[in-house]
């Protein structure tokens, strides 16, 4: 894994590519629907989804030689956990090329920061 570079997403540059990176994956799909962008924006921006309330979230984007091969995004909702008296983080919008390795080190980075978070 060596050769894998994951990084969190902290500028709206790299949030547009997290969104977009969906496209590399299924645009050759026949049946794949695309989002529209700008709710995928609104769902990811922390000053504008309700989400980001009470709970958080992290982006990671996983790179190859400089390009994008897959991400996934980390979230902790505390409102969850009190509601159902446990302690569990989740994960979700993955995404990757066909590369088990690229998949162990997403999920490695999202499993991290919520470790890092008591999940």
């Amino acid at each position: 894994m060596s050769d894998i570079e994951i990084s969190e997403v902290n500028s709206r540059r790299e949030r547009d590519e997290f969104i977009k990176f969906q496209w590399q994956i299924y645009s050759n799909d026949p049946a794949w629907v695309p989002p529209l962008i700008v709710e995928r924006k609104t769902f990811l921006d922390r000053k504008r989804h309700p989400f980001y309330q009470h709970g958080d979230g992290a982006l990671f984007l996983a790179r190859k030689n400089g390009k994008i091969v897959g991400r996934i995004i980390a979230s902790d909702d505390p409102n969850y956990n009190s509601l159902h008296q446990t302690n569990v983080g989740c994960f979700g919008l993955f995404e990757c090329i066909d590369d088990h390795d690229v998949a162990a080190a997403l999920f490695e980075a999202a499993a991290g920061w919520l470790r890092k978070r008591g999940r």
